[in-house]
């Protein structure tokens, strides 16, 4: 061959190459799916309800993504059962975004619950009756309604928290933490947003059903019995609401913390062929001896002040009944900044807080060439001298992560950052603060060259919580010490 001929048949090669390189760029993505494939997956639109609202000979039904409800009774039972387990399905949601991301995920929990109201009397062959019942990944709910057994709207609070515990199972916090940890939750989640008479309802009428959920852990005790340890529902709810919300919130980051490295704990072990280590049936007890349990004998002592005292941290605020609406709102924002202030002082001037709270202190050290080198500690000064100091420890992330109860009772934590920012509003520097006779008051400015002037002070009753006072003066005006007490108002606040 010649070399001509060669030239050609290698230029023939290197195109047909080309060409075949720019067809296989052009075919449709492989249908077969690798770990190392981080393409979203196509949401299969048959995993969702074709139509919300069906009735058949049984009953009527109301179907979402996430939940089918089924009534028995009426329709208005099974709409009015939806919106409690939407509600509770969301707050749990919302609390679960503070230790994971998997409930983000578009797909997440397609057709995870079921609940049905049922009427029918309860047979022999279903005692004892249980409100959960985890099969799988999927989480079943029944309420009966039936003669003997409580009404349904006396059933809220069951409801919500079952709706609770099922998004919980869903994202597997089950697998990760400890059941009184998840049942604190789920009952936390699912009494928020429900007043006072509601729970009292509930508490009025117990229900003889079983509150389950984990099944999976416990092996049979006989041919139709499960050998199931129940828990003690209404102390995981009081221990999981101190951890989140006792003491103004000041136990929640550490708590968040410790289901944040639970459940990547969980993850890992999941991804090393956990799941299989144990023989199908066999008992999987929970541990006794985990971080949260831990965490909750530290606290203890502080646990039982707080079931005396529940509204242990927060101020005593209570508006007048004809006060302006937008006034109040106003308050209630000073109110967070105030707390928070109050306990960033408290923090500064006690050296062992400061230690524990990562505020770095000095320390003065002298050399004596007959006495040696000896050291004492400097004296602690004000770090919050103006609001900006107060701003900028707020927002500081080195200071690490602090939490409070926000106006409408909600948890609020220092990296929710637009909130936080919306709460300082220093960018229309509408906050100051002023020092006088060892007293700090936080002054906000108001429209008609007015301003709203707060402070705490302390509650001879209950030293656990201070009195909130505010009072309305000219912009300019600054109040004589002598005279703080006279004209303000005192407010109640109590936390829902």
């Amino acid at each position: 061959m010649s070399r001509l001929a060669r030239r050609t048949v290698l230029a023939s090669c290197g195109l047909a190459l080309v060409t075949a390189t720019w067809s296989w760029a052009q075919l449709p993505p492989s249908a077969v799916r690798s770990t190392a494939d981080v393409r979203p997956r196509i949401p299969d639109e048959h995993d969702r309800p074709y139509n919300r609202e069906t009735q058949s000979h049984r009953g009527w039904e109301i179907r979402e993504p996430q939940y089918t409800v089924f009534a028995t009774t009426s329709p208005d039972d099974a709409r009015w059962a939806a919106s409690h387990v939407a509600a509770a399905w969301n707050n749990a949601s919302r609390l679960a975004g503070r230790w994971t991301a998997v409930q983000q995920n578009p797909d997440f929990g397609l057709s995870s619950l079921q609940v049905v109201i049922d009427g029918e009397p309860l047979r022999d062959r279903d005692a004892p009756l249980t409100t959960i019942n985890v099969v799988g990944i999927q989480t079943q709910v029944q309420l009966n309604v039936a003669p003997g057994q409580p009404p349904l709207k006396q059933q809220l609070a069951r409801l919500r928290e079952a709706a609770a515990l099922a998004m919980l199972h869903t994202a597997g916090l089950d697998s990760a933490a400890p059941p009184w940890v998840v049942a604190g939750i789920a009952a936390a989640s699912g009494r928020q947003g429900l007043t006072d008479e509601q729970l009292r309802a509930e508490a009025a009428s117990p229900s003889t059903a079983h509150f389950g959920g984990q099944q999976w852990r416990f092996a049979r005790e006989g041919q139709d019995v499960l050998a199931y340890r129940r828990l003690d529902h209404d102390a995981a709810a009081a221990q999981v609401a101190f951890l989140l919300t006792g003491s103004d919130a000041q136990h929640a980051p550490e708590f968040l913390s410790a289901l944040n490295q639970a459940t990547r704990e969980a993850a890992r072990t999941a991804a090393e062929g956990g799941a299989f280590r144990a023989q199908p049936g066999d008992r999987q007890p929970a541990s006794a001896d985990t971080p949260f349990d831990s965490l909750l004998a530290e606290r203890r002592t502080q646990f039982e002040e707080w079931q005396q005292e529940p509204l242990s941290g927060q101020p005593v605020f209570e508006p007048p009944a004809d006060a302006d609406p937008e006034l109040i709102a106003a308050e209630r924002e000073m109110l967070v900044l105030l707390k928070l202030q109050r306990r960033l002082a408290a923090t500064s001037s006690d050296p062992q807080r400061s230690f524990a709270a990562g505020v770095p202190r000095t320390k003065v050290v002298t050399f004596d060439p007959a006495k040696g080198a000896s050291s004492r500690p400097g004296r602690s000064k004000p770090t919050i001298a103006t609001f900006s100091d107060l701003a900028a420890r707020l927002s500081d992330p080195a200071q690490g992560v602090w939490a409070t109860l926000d106006v409408d009772g909600s948890l609020l934590l220092s990296t929710d950052t637009e909130r936080v920012q919306a709460l300082l509003a220093t960018a229309e520097n509408r906050y100051s603060l002023e020092t006088s006779s060892g007293r700090t008051t936080l002054v906000r400015q108001l429209d008609g060259n007015k301003a709203l002037r707060g402070w705490l002070a302390e509650n001879t009753e209950k030293k656990s919580r201070p009195l909130a006072k505010f009072e309305v003066a000219s912009a300019g005006q600054k109040r004589p010490a002598n005279a703080a007490d006279q004209a303000p108002r005192q407010v109640r606040f109590e936390q829902r």
